[in-house]
């Protein structure tokens, strides 16, 4: 789950960069929502890793 929001991150990133450069709103939207799910998927990245550590099932 994390890669596919890794994925539509990336994906809402870019398009948000190219809408931009007309500066609509809907870039701006599209940049918000990309880098929160961005650092969404770092974070439960960053969970998997340390359940994985500490021996926790992960989820």
């Amino acid at each position: 789950m994390r890669y596919v929001m890794a994925a539509v991150a990336v994906a809402l990133l870019v398009t948000g960069a190219f809408q931009m450069s007309g500066f609509h709103w809907e870039g701006l939207v599209a940049l918000l929502v990309g880098g929160s799910l961005w650092w969404a998927s770092l974070y439960l990245s960053r969970a998997a890793w340390q359940a994985a550590r500490d021996g926790r099932p992960g989820k």
